[in-house]
């Protein structure tokens, strides 16, 4: 049986020539009312006639009506020169309405000089005639659903053909069909679909789809009637205001307790007019969808259990973090989490979500350890749960245990720091700038920052690569905070925030940070000492050198005021000359490290552990000696974060403040004991930072 017309509608919201701003059309077509970007070819030039038929028995649902506009959709180009769009009631016959225009690329909808009298009598042709000039680009568009009588086309006085044979779609022609006798009541559903294809009984499907007004009526409220397999279970209000020409997309959950066993179910929607009255096209307000209903089997998985940190302040919460899955078909709501410490459970946690088949769901909580009495190691069970108490189908995979925590009486504080991706070229880095100045000001021994600049003068490429491509800043200014995973804004609000949540966070071990000069070497040293006992870790140290008051010229663009205030940027000039700090200069030996940073596997508690670290002073292209500082990053290898930092400055520069300036025959000259010697001296002297030898 061949299928009905799909419709498609357009409210003009202005008017063509002669037709009136109540000129409302209804585009009726087999293409649904899509175009194809590329076209079909015809290999012939001259005159091109495409064409849709509409049978008597599809008019004589809108007699008494016009057919007042043509609509053609073209591909990605057009034939240009004139096209004349036409109705006929014979493919080869006279055109009984018409209009002549210059082809436009897209949808280019031209209305009639007459209209054309539906009566409902009379097989209807709908086209558009063009000249062809050149074969090698093809402009019949084919789209949407392939119908016989939809893609119809001839090559001068020649014999119609059609390219139904290709499947490829229909032809991009739609018939805009006005007048007063439109339908009144007609409303189509469609597109139905549902996430999967199993469900389970007595449970809910989650079912959406389309509903789409056909008629002049304002659809409000109207109602979709769900059944399943032949019985009906639920009615359903969309809280919508549909206008003519609109669609409404809808989620309803069908309930499948009528179903007492597994079997297949097939779902039927209805959609109703919510006044009661009867739909003109009743047999397009109906669709259906099948799935598989089976036993239902509630199955949660604990993914995941870990612990924040491996130190925390006795008695202080400590932190599990992890993820839960649902592991079948029966939807988990609001599932719990239960913690035990020494067998007593210490906490009931709820997670608000609702979890469908394969779905995650992520948790952090903060699990009180108030009922130990002493410090020292402990571990913390973790169960998941249904929170209805109903029991789980596989418990053993609902358990975990969470080890390597210690309770500690002495804090070791852990720092925050922050490596930025800047430049001088950047002119909203300024937020940077101020936001790790306020920083510093704020929290002067828990703060390390580092501004790791890019494409500028003071580009590390070592650090520059890394900060862009394996931290991922790809927009300045961000930055990474102890190397947590998270890409953030470096504004000071933002800032402040993160290191209130670490405020009362305890760290792994305690970093000092040391460096200084000697000769033509940069030493430096970190000694780490572990607040417990730290088993099986992955720890490396990675050096970083910084210099302040660097002097640059900075684009601002919170110049003027408009962006609003910026730390007094505001009132500075576009680009501004200043002193940065916190300039990166070298991190050694890597921006992750290697095995010669590498800790033991195995830390005692208290036990100081010292890395080493020393580089070229000519590879440290610095300004001024006496501006530099060295941090200390200790790494975990397994996480990729930072533990806790320490940074300080140069604690040892030999008098030799200006050995880093810019290479200059002048510059002054220093002995391998970085002194400052009569600038002929002869042997081997460092100028401009290198070493070299006079004769």
């Amino acid at each position: 049986m061949k299928k009905f017309l799909t419709l498609f509608f357009l409210l003009f919201g202005f008017t063509y020539l002669s037709a009136a701003a109540e000129d409302a059309v209804l585009w009726v077509d087999y293409c649904d009312g899509k175009k194809a970007s590329s076209g079909q070819k015809i290999s012939s030039t001259g005159a091109i006639e495409l064409a849709i038929k509409f049978s008597a028995a599809d008019m004589a649902g809108f007699s008494n009506n016009e057919i007042r506009r043509v609509s053609v959709g073209w591909p990605s180009g057009n034939p240009g020169g004139d096209i004349t769009v036409w109705v006929r009631e014979n493919a080869s016959g006279a055109n009984l309405a018409q209009a002549t225009t210059k082809a436009a690329s897209g949808w280019q909808e031209v209305t009639l000089d007459a209209p054309y009298p539906i009566t409902g009598e009379k097989d209807v042709w709908v086209g558009v005639t063009y000249n062809q000039s050149s074969t090698r680009t093809g402009y019949v568009s084919l789209a949407g659903e392939t119908h016989e009588d939809g893609s119809y086309y001839r090559v001068g006085d020649g014999e119609w053909e059609s390219f139904a044979s290709l499947n490829k779609g229909s032809m991009a022609i739609r018939m805009g069909v006005g007048g007063d006798y439109l339908p009144k009541h007609d409303l189509k559903l469609s597109d139905l679909s549902v996430p999967r294809n199993i469900y389970p009984v007595g449970g809910e499907v989650p079912v959406s789809g389309v509903i789409t007004n056909n008629a002049t009526d304002e659809c409000v409220n109207p109602i979709i009637r769900a059944s399943v397999n032949g019985q009906v279970v639920k009615d359903f209000t969309i809280n919508a205001t549909i206008p003519f020409t609109k669609a409404q997309t809808f989620t309803v959950e069908v309930p499948t307790d009528v179903v007492s066993e597994p079997t297949e179910g097939n779902i039927q929607l209805e959609v109703l007019w919510a006044d009661g009255v009867e739909d003109s096209k009743p047999a397009d307000n109906v669709a259906t969808t099948k799935v598989d209903i089976v036993t239902p089997v509630r199955d949660l998985t604990l993914v995941g259990a870990g612990a924040g940190a491996s130190v925390y302040k006795f008695g202080s919460a400590a932190t599990v973090y992890g993820s839960i899955k649902n592991s079948n078909y029966v939807v988990a709501k609001n599932p719990q989490l239960k913690f035990y410490i020494g067998g007593e459970l210490v906490h009931t946690y709820t997670i608000s979500a609702t979890l469908d088949y394969g779905q995650l769901a992520s948790y952090t909580v903060q699990v009180p350890t108030t009922s130990v009495k002493e410090e020292g190691k402990i571990s913390i069970d973790v169960e998941l749960v249904w929170a209805d108490g109903v029991e789980d189908s596989t418990p053993a995979d609902n358990k975990k245990t969470v080890t390597g925590i210690t309770l500690s009486k002495s804090l070791i504080v852990r720092k925050m720091v922050i490596e930025e991706g800047t430049g001088t070229w950047c002119g909203w880095c300024i937020r940077g700038i101020v936001g790790m100045s306020e920083m510093k000001k704020q929290y002067p021994d828990r703060f390390v920052g580092i501004a790791v600049h890019v494409s500028d003068e003071f580009e590390n490429s070592t650090y520059a690569n890394w900060i862009v491509y394996d931290a991922g800043v790809d927009g300045f200014p961000g930055c990474v905070i102890n190397r947590d995973g998270t890409v953030y804004d470096p504004n000071y609000s933002k800032m402040n925030s993160y290191m209130k949540s670490l405020l009362n966070a305890t760290a792994d071990a305690e970093v000092v940070a040391e460096g200084g000069i000697s000769g033509s070497e940069v030493l430096m040293k970190a000694t780490v000492t572990p607040s417990a006992d730290l088993e099986n870790r992955d720890l490396k140290v990675v050096f970083v050198i910084t210099e302040d008051d660097v002097t640059a010229t900075q684009s601002n663009y919170y110049s003027g005021g408009g962006s609003g205030a910026m730390g007094g940027f505001e009132n500075e000039a576009s680009k501004v000359t200043i002193g940065l700090n916190d300039v990166a200069r070298g991190i050694y030996p890597s921006p992750t490290g290697d095995k010669t940073v590498a800790l033991p596997s195995n830390l005692k508690k208290g036990t100081p552990y010292e890395i080493g670290y020393t580089v070229k002073l000519s590879d440290v292209k610095a300004k001024k000696a006496e501006n530099l500082l060295v941090s200390a990053l200790l790494l975990d290898s397994k996480t990729g974060q930072i533990l806790n930092a320490d940074q300080q400055p140069f604690s040892d520069v030999s008098g030799i403040g200006t050995v880093l300036a810019p290479e200059s025959e002048d510059a002054p000259v220093y002995n391998l004991a970085g002194q400052r010697i009569n600038a002929n001296a002869k042997g081997i002297v460092i100028q401009n930072g290198k070493k070299m030898i006079r004769r």
